[in-house]
Formats: structure tokens, sequence, C-alpha cells
């Protein structure tokens, strides 16, 4: 099978992607002269990690996924997936602070934001391809609604209860009760409920918008 994805170039966007986030949130440490803005690279870092063990899946994965590895390095990348659209989320720190131009601050947060989008959505789309293949388009793409709705919640377990990736290994039983309290009681987080929905409905249109810019359909 010839390799549709041109992982060369794609690197390289998001490369410079990278370089591009890390040196603005740099330039505002400097000119702000507080630390607090480091974080914005923790949270760029863990938004690579899905993307990474994406590429590794459709490599070594693509033509036999029935291997139990396969299971593991899934809900390796299922774990770390919510992270790269939970950047999206860091707008709620904006604020003119710090002396700097507010356009600095929208700048950062934005470009962060869509490099978060990019790697998630590249990501999802190797994994997407791999069911595909070995599976039909039909649940490939049941696949990838699934993936967006858990997506969604991910991030909302991120930003509202606190809870980061290595929790799912550290603090598995309170990170289980958690998800519990909000299905057994879905009318005391109508809120919660109610975002998850529209950021699946957003994530799932933003995929199917870029995925193929990102990669285009062979031409029969």
């Amino acid at each position: 099978m010839k390799n549709r994805t041109p992982f060369f170039k794609q690197h390289l966007i998001f490369l410079c992607l990278i370089l591009f986030c890390t040196g603005i949130v740099l330039f505002r440490v400097h000119y702000s002269g507080h630390t607090h803005y480091y974080y914005l690279l923790w949270n760029l870092f863990l938004a690579v990690v899905p993307y990474g063990i994406a590429v590794f899946i459709y490599k070594y994965y693509c033509q036999n996924p029935k291997k139990y590895l396969f299971v593991l390095f899934l809900l390796s990348w299922l774990i770390f997936y919510p992270n790269a659209p939970y950047l999206i989320t860091d707008f709620l720190h904006l604020r003119t602070a710090y002396r700097a131009p507010v356009w600095v601050d929208v700048l950062m947060y934005f470009s962060l934001a869509w490099t978060g989008l990019v790697l998630g959505f590249a990501s999802l789309r190797l994994i997407h391809i791999v069911f595909e293949i070995n599976f039909g388009k039909v649940r490939g793409w049941a696949f990838v609604i699934v993936m967006v709705i858990l997506g969604s919640l991910g991030v909302d377990l991120g930003r509202y209860m606190r809870f980061n990736s290595w929790d799912s290994i550290q603090k598995p039983k309170l990170l289980f009760l958690g998800i519990t309290e909000r299905i057994l009681n879905p009318s005391q987080y109508l809120g919660i409920y109610g975002m998850t929905i529209c950021y699946s409905a957003f994530f799932l249109l933003a995929y199917l918008s870029i995925v193929y810019f990102l990669f285009p359909e062979k031409e029969e």
C-alpha cells in the first residue's frame, strides 16, 4: 500500500507551528517578567504526545491492528488525545495583564489553540485511516464520532475537574467516581453536558473541514 500521508511535510509544518508557539510564549515571559506562562509550553507538549503515538500506530499497525500491543497503544493515544483540543480552553486565561499589548496574548492563545487542534485532528485522522483500512468506512467514521465525544468529555475533565492524563494511572478510582457521578446525576451537570455536546459538534465539524486539506483524497 502506498503511504498517502506526507509525513515529512506534515512534520515540518508541525515543527514550525510548535517553534512559533514556543517563541511567542518565551517572548511573553521575557516581556512581562512573569514565568506564569510556562504552563502553556507543558500543555503544548502534551498535545504533541497523541500525534506521536498515532504516527507510531499508523506506521507499525496499519496492516495488522489485531496484535495485543495495538490495543495498548490505542488506549494510550485515547488517554492523551484530549490534551490536543484542550488547548482551546486556555483562552479563559486571556487578560490584559503583565504589561503586554492584548494582541500579543490573542495571538499567543490562538496559535496554541490552532496548533493543538491540528495536532489532534492529524492524530485522529491517522487512527481513522487504520480503522477504515481494516474495518471499513462505516466503522471508521463511527470510531471518529465516538472519539470526538470522548475527547470533548476529556476536555471537560481536564478544565473543570482538573484531571490530567496521568490521573488515569495515578488516580483511576477518583477519575472513575468523577465520571460516574456525572452519568448517574445528569440533572446536576446540565452545563457540563451542554458543553460536551457543543464541543463535540464543533470538533466534528472542524475535523471534517480541515481533514481533507491535511490528507487530500487521491483523485480517481
